[in-house]
């Protein structure tokens, strides 16, 4: 497969959602798992993307996500958070509550078998005090420096920490493109549907690019 169709559903992912406001970040670090109880024991760090918090495979810190939206209408539903620590880590509201793991794009996960980036808390309401105006939002995530093999793939950076509105056409086309890629990729070099489908992708490539 060529190059261009290569990075074509990275162009794409890009796209799919549109960022709203970073998100406060601050992180509370210990060598290992503390309890919620216990979250704000460690070694604190205001942190921005970029910003290091992970030294050694298995570092653990609680880091706090903390946001103002700039519009109290907002549709909550539309909303994500988009965090990667450059780890693992459980997604929690207030009360210690676990709502979604998070993995980072970091990963020595094997690239044939697909992508292991889950990076999106969609639907905000759990975190949201919809009692202020404009609106607050404070989640909590328990975190490990490490991939999903407990290796160490990335950097131990904060990657990033956004509140995001998602774009429903750009995302069913990344899942359209996704599922052409897969497909090619088991069909014969001589099928005429492989041809087919390398045409209609790099079609796509070409509009993409005059974007």
């Amino acid at each position: 497969m060529n190059e261009p169709l290569n990075s074509l559903l990275d162009t794409v992912e890009q796209h799919c959602w549109t960022p709203v406001a970073p998100l406060t970040v601050t992180a509370w670090k210990t060598p290992e798992p503390v309890p919620f109880s216990q979250r704000e024991t460690g070694r604190k760090m205001e942190m921005q993307p970029g910003d290091m918090w992970g030294d050694t495979l298995f570092d653990c810190a609680w880091f706090r996500f903390q946001a103002t939206l700039p519009d109290d209408g907002a549709d909550l539903q539309s909303l994500a958070l988009r965090i990667d620590v450059n780890g693992e880590l459980l997604l929690t509201d207030n009360a210690g509550i676990p709502l979604r793991g998070l993995t980072s794009r970091a990963s020595i996960f094997p690239k044939e078998m697909g992508r292991p980036l889950k990076s999106i808390f969609q639907g905000l309401e759990p975190i949201t005090s919809t009692t202020s105006t404009p609106w607050k939002i404070e989640c909590w995530a328990d975190a490990g420096y490490n991939d999903l093999f407990g290796s160490i793939s990335g950097d131990g950076s904060l990657a990033v920490a956004e509140i995001v509105a998602a774009r429903p056409e750009v995302r069913a086309l990344y899942y359209d493109i996704d599922v052409l890629l897969d497909a090619m990729k088991h069909l014969p070099e001589e099928h005429p549907q492989r041809s087919t489908i390398q045409t209609a992708l790099n079609t796509v490539q070409r509009q993409l690019n005059h974007v």
